[in-house]
C-alpha cells in the first residue's frame, strides 16, 4: 500500500526534529512497513533540510513543499499559496492508494488533491481544533474558520479519526456526520522492555509546553511551602514567569530544555510521580508515556484525563479545591500504593495504546477504504 501522508500545516521534519519527536514519528513509518509493507510519501512544509534529514530509506520518500513552491514570510500569502500545492503534487506523485492527513490544520490540501485524483482520504486528528479555539477564546474569525474547516473535512473525508470519546461526542453534537465515518483511535505509545529498575524518589516530573493551557502557574501556587521538588521538561511563553514566581516564593522548580522522545524513557524512569494540571487536553501523550514507564500519574480531573484515568486504580484525579500537597505527600509515603497504581497504569496503556495494536487497526481502516 502506498500512502500520501500530509503533514500538519506549516510543520516539517525539522519541526519534528526541533521538538524532539523525529525518531518517535519515524518509528511509526518503520513499523508500518515492517508489518504491512506500507510505503509513505511525506508531504512536508519544509525545504531542502527536510530532504537531507531522510535519505535512502526505502519505505519513505520526502517531498518538501518549499522546494517546489516559493516560501513566503507572510502568513497570509503562504496560506493562499497552499491552495496551489495539490496541483503541483498532481504532477509529482503517481501510484498512490490512500491520502492521509495528520491533524485538521492543513486538511484543505489533501481535500483538494482528493477532488483531483478521486483517491480515498483518511483524516487523523489528535485533538479538536474547533473545540480548542472555543476553550482558548480565540477570535470570532478563527472560531468560524476552524468550525468551517471541520465541517468541510468531515464531509470530504472517507474516514475521520479522533483520539477520545469526548472528542467524538463533541463532533457528533456539533456536526452532521455520516454513520461509521467517525472513529476513535487513541494516541499510540512505544512499549519498550525496561532493562533498568524503576527508581522511587520524592520529586515530581511534568512534561509539556509552558503555556497557559498546561496551568503550571496554578500548580506552583498550590505547591507553595510544600518543599516538593518539581522538574518540568518543556519550553514556552510562560517560562520566565514560572521561574520568577518560583524564586520569589521559594519553590523548588527546575525547568529543563525539551529533550528527544527517546531520552524521555530514562528521565521518566528516575521519577515515580508524574503530574499534569492542564485545563484541557486532547489524548495526552506525555501522560500515557509516563503511565507506560511506571509512573503514577496525578492529573487534573478534566474530561480527557478522566477517560484514561480511573481514580485510585490507574492514577489519581484531583479537583480544583483538593489539597494537592497532601495527595502527593501521601503517595510519597506509600510505596505499595505507588506500585499498585503504576502496575495498573502500565496494563491500561499496554491494552489500549500499544503501537502494535493501533497500527493493526489503522491498517484495517485503510484496507476498508480500498474495498
Amino acid at each position: 500500500m502506498n500512502v500520501l501522508y500530509f503533514f500538519t500545516y506549516d510543520y516539517s521534519l525539522k519541526t519534528w526534529k526541533d521538538s524532539g519527536n523525529l525518531d518517535r514519528e519515524l518509528y511509526y513509518f518503520q513499523k508500518h512497513y515492517e508489518k504491512f509493507k506500507t510505503k509513505h510519501i511525506l508531504i512536508t512544509y519544509g525545504g531542502k533540510e527536510d530532504s537531507d534529514l531522510l535519505q535512502n530509506i526505502k519505505y519513505i520518500k520526502v517531498i518538501p513543499i518549499y522546494t517546489f513552491v516559493k516560501y513566503s514570510n507572510n502568513k497570509f500569502i503562504r496560506f493562499i499559496k497552499s491552495f496551489y500545492i495539490p496541483f503541483v503534487l498532481n504532477k509529482l506523485v503517481k501510484n498512490i492508494d490512500i491520502l492521509k492527513q495528520n491533524q485538521l490544520n492543513g486538511s484543505w490540501v489533501p481535500i483538494l488533491f482528493k477532488l483531483i485524483t478521486k483517491k480515498p482520504l483518511y483524516i487523523r486528528t489528535g485533538y479538536d481544533m474547533y473545540e480548542f479555539s472555543i476553550l482558548e477564546n480565540k477570535s470570532f474569525i478563527l472560531k468560524r474558520f476552524f468550525r468551517t474547516l471541520t465541517k468541510v473535512a468531515i464531509k470530504f473525508s472517507d474516514l475521520y479519526s479522533v483520539t477520545s470519546r469526548s472528542d467524538k461526542s463533541f463532533l457528533e453534537n456539533n456536526f452532521k456526520i455520516e454513520q461509521n465515518k467517525l472513529i476513535i483511535r487513541p494516541n499510540w505509545i512505544i512499549l519498550r522492555e525496561l532493562n533498568v529498575k524503576k527508581e522511587f524518589n520524592n520529586t515530581l516530573i511534568s512534561i509539556g509546553r509552558l503555556e497557559k493551557q498546561k496551568n503550571y502557574m496554578n500548580l506552583l501556587k498550590r505547591l507553595c511551602g510544600s518543599e516538593i521538588d518539581l522538574h518540568i521538561y518543556g519550553n514556552g511563553s510562560e517560562k520566565s514567569n514560572l521561574i520568577d514566581f518560583s524564586k520569589n516564593n521559594n519553590i523548588k522548580l527546575i525547568i529543563h530544555n525539551v529533550v528527544p522522545n527517546d531520552k524521555i524513557q530514562s528521565i521518566l524512569l528516575k521519577h515515580s510521580i508524574f503530574i499534569s494540571n492542564s485545563i484541557y487536553e486532547g489524548n495526552p501523550k506525555s501522560v500515557l508515556e509516563a503511565m507506560a514507564l511506571g509512573c503514577v500519574v496525578v492529573v487534573s480531573n478534566i474530561k480527557n484525563h478522566s477517560e484514561i484515568i480511573e481514580n485510585g486504580k490507574t492514577g489519581i484525579l484531583f479537583e480544583k479545591d483538593d489539597n494537592l500537597e497532601k495527595i502527593i505527600k501521601d503517595l510519597f509515603s506509600n510505596k505499595s500504593k505507588i506500585e499498585y497504581l503504576a502496575k495498573n497504569a502500565q496494563e491500561y496503556v499496554k491494552s489500549n495504546n500499544s503501537i502494535e495494536i493501533l497500527l493493526l487497526k489503522e491498517n484495517n481502516d485503510m484496507k476498508s477504504l480500498l474495498g
